[in-house]
């Protein structure tokens, strides 16, 4: 098996190798809304220099989401965590979510099932309004320090030409593999 590597000068090598394993990572990705720009994902939250005064909205209800409103909610900030689900953990064992839901609750995590972002607007650094949908009224909007989207991943595999030699990838543009992690391209592994 052979690949072709593009270093960060332009300069390019040809590699080869009995097995050649693709572990490209991923990218956190954001809810499409007006203002999207403004919020940050868990990537950004890694490289905080301060927390906001005010309070911070976190989107999204994966353990990303429920790690993040248990991190900043004991760093002192009042945090809010805003899911379109009536839990978080989607997926999870139901009592686990129940748990969970319970637990970030009596830690003081301020919690909005059934609730949509449609609009980010910032008023200045630090200040943010979050429109949103409810499911019980209109829209509504919060002000806040800080808007973090914990809504999902997506591979990093645009721009590979994986395709060209066979690797299928799904509709996600995650490389599809079998259960010992082959691609269906001999010696080439995800």
């Amino acid at each position: 098996n052979t690949v072709q590597v593009t270093r960060p000068d332009g300069s390019t090598e040809v590699l080869r190798a009995k097995n050649i394993l693709i572990a490209t990572g991923g990218y956190a990705t954001k809810v499409p809304i007006e203002g999207a720009e403004h919020a940050i994902t868990s990537d950004e939250a890694l490289h905080l220099e301060s927390l906001p005064d005010k309070s911070v909205l976190i989107v999204g209800s994966g353990y990303i989401a429920v790690e993040f409103a248990g991190i900043f909610k004991g760093l002192g900030a009042e945090v809010h965590l805003m899911y379109r689900a009536d839990k978080p953990l989607r997926g999870f064992d139901e009592e686990c979510r129940a748990q969970v839901t319970e637990n970030l609750g009596k830690r003081g995590v301020v919690c909005h099932p059934g609730h949509l972002p449609t609009k980010i607007t910032k008023h200045a650094e630090d200040h943010y309004s979050a429109t949103f949908k409810s499911p019980d009224g209109p829209e509504q909007t919060m002000e806040v320090g800080l808007v973090m989207m914990a809504t999902g991943r997506r591979p990093r595999t645009q721009g590979l030409n994986l395709e060209a030699v066979g690797v299928q990838l799904n509709d996600k543009g995650a490389i599809k593999v079998d259960e010992v992690s082959a691609t269906g391209v001999p010696g080439v592994w995800a």
